[in-house]
């Protein structure tokens, strides 16, 4: 049997999928949630997707600006050197500019094109494409789809129904998703595995003999076909179990019916806007190679996150594959450290070298906003040693850069605790009292439990603490434990008890959430015990 591929590219999907690291028409399975053009912005955990490198806010926003001409340039460019499928999406955008003018929503859909057509090239002659998008903007994607993969290899729009948030005064209630479901060719050996689902029970009560099949006999054990209308399949809201505090998150069970249906076991999966990485957990739990792309450093880790927690796919980790972005310029913007296998083993920093270099590191700087992707990547991975959230700015904080999050006083009438928080400031040269006074000061306007002060080297810690030792300690009304309210580390010392195997070297404190749990009070929810703990 041949071993299962689980690969990961950090990069622009675009040019990941026109280099030669994926072999054309090897694909079984696209599913792509690419970012919804719904004019909501999510002050979360990853980039934009647009662009050479990530904002760290979750964005959804879009202008016109001089990339999108010169992206249209280049669509017209391939369709005159005769690329495939490049001249029907010319003439299709050519004729949404004439419609929509030169707008943000122009610049949505001349960014997907460009993802289209590579898509089309690796997929196999009997593979399917599942495009997931809100009705914002479904009618216009399906004509690029039309354009690109040809209107008659459109199969379905599937309509994924929910409840749940808000109702607006003036509008219906808006309340479903659109799927829209496209294979590479006609043949007739494309992949279809027909789902059914439990007869109503009305329907069980006609009998095996009913008008509603004709006279013939009704199997009520096999069931009935999944239709287009998906409603049995809910959101995953604040309180779900699976919630990862990704702002656009899918529910498992949809990913794996979208897989099961379209895939056998060991076909292969792409998800070339990964996200938190439900597409590829879906695969991996249900035996399918898989491979994701993010242009977001951090994705990564959230993928890690979801595999880690659960028995059946903790082994993946391990063989997970992450690969070098396939131009120069994206992979000057990603540390040369990070070009191997994530993890302990090497994606990360493991030594204090390593860290130091990344800390150092300049370039890799986002054109629009000044960002050095070194310092900030340093901050966030310092963050993810001692299990904290990283901010989800990276100016403005306040000098935040991260958050240990971990139960609070417990109420004794509902027999739940509320989340407290410590927070985390990452320095990467020698600090001094005053730098920790600027932290016990937002700690203070937080209303935090206290903080953490990471430097890089253990040498840039002494003398102070003394100083985090008059600060005293505070009570957890949780365990019954007092922790300190001030304390100080070093990633040199962090990247020698993670070699040891040990829990962080820091004086210590009660059991924290994983850094992209839900915000959830800890109760009497069976998941609760797994999610107070460390990996």
């Amino acid at each position: 049997m041949a071993k299962r591929k689980r690969q990961f590219f950090y990069g622009d999907c675009r040019d990941v999928m026109a280099g030669e690291e994926i072999p054309p028409e090897s694909v079984d399975l696209i599913y792509l949630d690419p970012p919804f053009n719904s004019n909501a912005c999510y002050g979360m955990l990853f980039g934009s997707g647009r662009g050479r490198n990530p904002e760290q806010a979750f964005s959804d926003l879009w202008c016109w600006g001089p990339e999108d001409r010169r992206a249209l340039e280049r669509i017209r460019d391939g369709a005159a050197a005769g690329e495939d499928r490049s001249q029907c999406l010319a003439t299709a955008l050519e004729a949404l500019e004439s419609l929509l003018g030169a707008c943000g929503s122009l610049s949505y859909l001349i960014y997907m094109g460009e993802r289209l057509v590579p898509m089309r090239a690796l997929l196999k002659r009997t593979g399917s494409i599942y495009l997931h998008c809100d009705p914002t903007m479904s009618h216009y994607l399906k004509i690029l789809m039309d354009a690109v993969f040809g209107p008659e290899n459109f199969r379905n729009q599937i309509v994924w129904a929910y409840s749940g948030g808000g109702v607006p005064r003036k509008d219906f209630p808006r309340k479903h998703d659109i799927i829209l479901r496209y294979t590479k060719s006609g043949s007739k050996e494309r992949v279809f595995n027909v789902e059914r689902k439990p007869y109503k029970q009305n329907t069980r009560q006609v009998g095996k003999h009913s008008t509603y099949s004709g006279g013939n006999a009704i199997d009520l054990e096999r069931g009935t076909p999944v239709t287009d209308c998906w409603t049995d399949i809910k959101t995953v809201t604040g309180w779900n179990p699976e919630r990862l505090g990704y702002p656009t998150q899918k529910p498992l069970a949809l990913l794996e019916r979208i897989v099961q249906v379209s895939t056998h076991p060991g076909d292969l999966v792409l998800d070339p806007f990964a996200g938190c990485g439900t597409a590829l957990e879906a695969a991996e739990r249900n035996g399918r190679s898989w491979i994701g792309i993010d242009i977001a450093w951090m994705a990564l880790d959230m993928l890690i996150e979801r595999l880690r927690r659960r028995p059946e796919t903790s082994a993946a980790v391990d063989e997970i594959d992450l690969r070098t972005p396939a131009t120069l310029e994206e992979a000057e913007a990603f540390h040369d450290e990070a070009l191997g296998r994530w993890g302990w083993k090497g994606a990360t920093p493991t030594t204090l070298q390593e860290a130091e270099n990344l800390a150092r590191r300049e370039g890799g700087r986002d054109e629009k906003h000044g960002r050095n992707a070194g310092r900030f990547d340093f901050q966030r991975f310092a963050c993810s040693l001692v299990q904290a959230r990283p901010s989800a700015r990276e100016i403005g904080d306040g000098g935040v850069d991260g958050v240990i999050r971990f139960p609070g006083a417990l109420d004794a009438r509902s027999g739940e605790a509320t989340v407290l928080e410590y927070l985390v400031e990452v320095k990467s040269g020698r600090i001094g009292e005053p730098d920790l006074r600027r932290l016990l000061g937002s700690v203070a306007d937080r209303g935090a439990a206290g903080g953490l002060m990471l430097t890089l080297r253990r040498s840039e810690t002494r003398g102070l603490n003394r100083f985090c030792e008059r600060q005293g300690q505070w009570r957890s009304s949780f365990d019954g434990q007092s922790y300190p309210k001030l304390q100080i580390s070093s990633v040199e010392e962090l990247l020698e008890s993670k070699k040891a195997g040990d829990h962080p070297t820091f004086h210590g404190l009660p059991k924290p959430y994983r850094p992209y749990s839900p915000d959830r009070r800890v109760g009497k929810d069976p998941m609760q015990k797994e999610l107070a703990e460390w990996y």
